[in-house]
């Protein structure tokens, strides 16, 4: 239904749907949760991506700033000792596959939670605004052992969330407004990953 109402507002699919599958690195005392849990404007999110049932992954360096977003990624990673083999499977199959993952990033930060879901991504007309779809959340704990990471059970979400992206210099407010009175949305800052530190760890 959402999908649909989407289409009616003059939004069309801009690429095929992808399963995202991402690991969250945090410092022990959890200093990336934090700031963000406190709405300091400059925050920092870190995590491994990769998309589907490939194993081509990519760090990602989330920043924000204020409301103003971007992202730096760094792909092909080179492999060495620093990283370790992760037990990976969606929560529909219990079938494993292994994804080596970095123990340790910017010597501070380790691996602390797993989240996946599907995506749909649709853009306006015009070009000027785009919007991603995320549902089937699942979030799941990424546990150490001696030689190898594993993932707890996963912990479903109650939500979907969709994101409205557009250039904030563009004069679109009339479709941002529509969009949102059309789909009857709740405009909040949200975070995956603190949603996933809270379900888990509380």
């Amino acid at each position: 239904n959402i999908k649909n109402r989407i289409k009616s507002l003059g939004f069309k699919c801009a690429f095929p749907s992808r399963q995202v599958n991402s690991i969250y690195y945090d410092s022990n005392d959890y200093y990336l949760y934090n700031i963000s849990e406190a709405g300091i404007s400059d925050r920092t999110k870190i995590r491994i991506r990769w998309y589907n049932f490939n194993d081509e992954k990519q760090l990602e360096y989330k920043i924000k700033q204020a409301e103003i977003g971007k992202k730096t990624n760094y792909k092909n990673l080179k492999e060495d000792s620093n990283f370790l083999p992760l037990e990976f499977n969606l929560p529909s199959n219990i079938l494993k596959t292994k994804i080596n993952i970095p123990q340790i990033i910017d010597q501070v930060f380790s691996p602390k939670v797993c989240i996946t879901y599907k995506r749909d991504y649709f853009i306006s007309n015009s070009e000027s605004t785009r919007i991603t779809l995320d549902y089937k959340i699942n979030y799941s704990r990424v546990i150490k052992t001696i030689d190898h990471y594993r993932l707890s059970n996963y912990f479903p979400a109650e939500n979907a969330v969709m994101e409205l992206k557009y250039d904030y210099l563009s004069n679109n407010s009339l479709l941002i407004d529509r969009v949102v009175n059309n789909l009857s949305a709740q405009i909040t800052r949200f975070s995956k990953y603190c949603q996933a530190i809270k379900l888990i760890y509380n």
